[in-house]
């Protein structure tokens, strides 16, 4: 679980997720809230979470997501805005999953 949402990572898969304050381009991050771990013979769910299970990666890429454009608008009354704004974003990519 990380700022809040729940994501299904895979060892040497990217993560894309909200931006790691505190974090650097190439720092190892550690996430150890984590909800379930799964084989494919045995599952561990987490009651809230695994103890003892960490996710390991590494920071590539601090920036923003592509823009998100609104659009308003209302008929008959010539009011139109287009209202849009990009979101910071962090790009990791998982090394291991420790348990």
């Amino acid at each position: 679980m990380v700022g809040g949402r729940q994501y299904i990572v895979i060892p040497g898969r990217f993560l894309y997720v909200k931006r790691l304050k505190g974090a650097k381009v190439n720092d190892k991050i550690t996430l150890n809230k984590v909800l379930l771990v799964g084989t494919r013979t045995l599952t561990y769910v987490g009651k809230p979470v695994v103890t003892n299970a960490t996710v390991h990666a590494i920071v590539e890429e601090q920036g923003l997501n592509p823009k998100v454009i609104f659009f308003k608008y209302k008929k008959k009354k010539n009011y139109r805005r287009n209202i849009g704004h990009r979101q910071v974003a962090s790009e990791s990519v998982l090394l291991s999953m420790v348990q």
